[in-house]
């Protein structure tokens, strides 16, 4: 049998309790209210940022169920209250650092990145013409411990892999270069692999349209 949700029925101020029995009732007329106490729950159990004050900048987010303030660079603190000196940032989840547009990268770049990476499994770097990397994009990660070199320019994918892993909890270096379609990465001393993008076809090469803005470096 259908349980239909507990409401309060106010008639000329008089107030009937009602279930199940009274469900046919037109509860559209205006001297009924309707009350759900499982929405009303639910509602009062929803975190909220109103009264979280964030400052330097600080935005409040809902994370894990509860309200908390995302500090800037250079901030710490429950409400970014502290200003720190940042010389190696540490990322958390879906903390990220975003970075400078990388200026004159449409026919070649260089990129060398230091970490020290905890997992096996994280984005180092990503710069695209959009964040869903359905057009021109390039992107540093980890996957297994080995660092994944990837780009497009409007022509097809290269993927580069490193033939060593990563050296966990140590400083590790990534040195990442594209020049036209030819691309390259090196990790610490090991050997380059060089790769180059696809063509589909006799199709002309053309780099006019790659555009690097970079978006957002993370490491989880």
């Amino acid at each position: 049998m259908e349980n239909w949700p507990t409401f309060m029925s106010v008639k000329n101020n008089e107030v009937l309790d009602n279930a199940a029995g009274n469900n046919a009732r037109d509860i559209d007329d205006d001297s009924f209210y309707y009350y759900d106490e499982e929405d009303s729950a639910e509602q009062e159990k929803k975190p909220s940022c109103a009264g979280v004050v964030c400052q330097n900048n600080g935005s409040c987010v809902i994370e894990k169920n509860q309200a908390a303030c995302q500090c800037p660079l250079g901030t710490a603190g429950n409400f970014c209250e502290k200003l720190i000196e940042v010389r190696y940032p540490k990322f958390y989840g879906n903390s990220y650092l975003a970075l400078p547009i990388l200026r004159n990268g449409h026919k070649e770049f260089s990129v060398s990145i230091e970490f020290r990476p905890e997992s096996q499994n994280g984005l180092l770097l990503f710069s695209g013409e959009k964040i869903s990397a359905k057009t021109d994009f390039m992107s540093v990660s980890l996957e297994d411990g080995f660092v994944i070199f990837r780009f497009d320019c409007g022509t097809g994918p290269a993927v580069l892999k490193t033939p060593n892993q990563v050296t966990l909890a140590k400083w590790n270096r990534v040195v990442v270069r594209r020049v036209d379609n030819q691309g390259s990465v090196q990790l610490n001393d090991d050997h380059q692999v060089e790769s180059t993008s696809k063509v589909r076809g006799d199709l002309l090469f053309s780099l006019e349209h790659c555009h690097n803005n970079m978006i957002a470096a993370s490491l989880s």
